[in-house]
């Protein structure tokens, strides 16, 4: 019997040695002190090649915030430095309910200069135009005829709506604006427009302008670049 407590006694021993043995060389914890990750989303506080992602995490106390993150609807900034639309928050389609956008022109861009340049006088980097009344991405359902009041010279341009995949879309379909263009005279132009939410209060656009007449000129299209700011 004594044999036995002593024999067992020794197994005992040489388990709790081996299994502290496995402890001070173990993985986990060499993992965790290489690799700081307290939020367990791959990426370590201090950046590092033991991590799963070897990018340092901007956030580690927020799985949802790291390097390449999606942006969520979550009243935080999802992404890192670096990243495309960081400092923006809930960028994309969250919260976005429409409303009357007073939009600024912010370039002009002819393609193959159709016109010679003089399209940008009747829409001037930093003019505003508007407000344009637009729908909720909520509901949209169909196409909605909406009004774009440009301002003189271009007057208002009647359109319709749609939304594609979190897009608004702007189109005059087959009906052609007459446009009064400087030193060029009257010209007929389709409109589309792609319009991107970025927050609830603030979007994107390119109105772009499909110039298919005088004959003397080669369908082209102008593009002119803006943002919108909720009234």
């Amino acid at each position: 019997m004594g044999t036995c407590k002593l024999f067992f006694h020794i197994l005992l021993c040489c388990t709790m040695t081996v299994g502290y043995g496995l402890t001070g060389c173990g993985d986990s914890d060499d993992l965790s002190s290489s690799c700081p990750d307290n939020d367990l989303d791959g990426y370590g506080s201090s950046g590092s090649p033991d991590c799963a992602h070897s990018e340092r995490d901007c956030d580690d106390t927020n799985a949802d915030v790291h390097p390449g993150a999606p942006e969520l609807c979550d009243g935080v900034d999802n992404q890192c430095p670096g990243d495309a639309g960081h400092g923006i928050f809930d960028e994309g389609l969250c919260g976005f309910e429409g409303g009357s956008f007073l939009f600024t022109v912010g370039d002009v861009e002819e393609w193959d200069r159709c016109l010679d340049g003089n399209f940008e006088p009747l829409l001037p980097p930093g003019e505003e135009f508007g407000p344009i009344l637009l729908p909720g991405l909520e509901g949209l359902g169909s196409p909605a005829s909406i009004q774009i009041p440009f301002g003189p010279p271009l007057g208002t341009v009647p359109a319709t709506i749609s939304e594609e995949g979190g897009i608004l879309f702007i189109t005059t379909g087959s009906e052609e604006t007459e446009l009064n263009v400087p030193g060029i005279g009257m010209v007929t132009a389709t409109l589309t427009a792609g319009l991107q939410p970025v927050t609830a209060s603030w979007i994107q656009a390119i109105f772009t302008f499909h110039v298919t007449s005088p004959p003397d000129v080669m369908p082209c299209d102008v593009r002119v670049g803006a943002t919108g700011e909720l009234q």
